[in-house]
């Protein structure tokens, strides 16, 4: 999570956000990363220096950092390789990310539930 705070400048829990969507961070950064919207989730002072790739692989690690279930979540060696680019997470390993504080959510076309399902990465 600490990763997640550092490449956005925000924190985990945002009430003053105005969409519902937000208010969880891991649930919206896994969004970004589905629609491909990485930029979207680096601190704005340092975005025209932003690597993409760099904040997409960054962002999937710390989503598999910080997985309900333990035994699932990458060790330290693991998570350096990633970063380092090294390995790369599998699509199959991002965890859906749900929290009760994060309202129903419409697809970007707005004609339908958007669905917290796996996305390919």
């Amino acid at each position: 999570m600490t990763l997640l705070e550092i490449i956005s400048g925000r924190r985990n829990l945002d009430l003053n956000v105005q969409e519902s969507s937000r208010y969880y961070f891991p649930a919206w950064v896994k969004e970004q990363i589905c629609e491909r919207n990485m930029i979207n989730i680096v601190d704005k002072r340092i975005a025209s220096d932003a690597d993409v790739e760099e904040v997409r692989r960054s962002a999937l690690v710390s989503l598999l950092c910080i997985q309900n279930d333990e035994k699932a979540r990458p060790n330290m060696a693991q998570v350096v390789l990633m970063l380092q680019g090294k390995t790369e997470p599998h699509a199959s390993q991002i965890p859906s990310v749900t929290n009760q504080r994060v309202e129903d959510r419409r697809n970007t076309d707005g004609d339908g539930d958007y669905s917290d399902t796996d996305c390919i990465v």
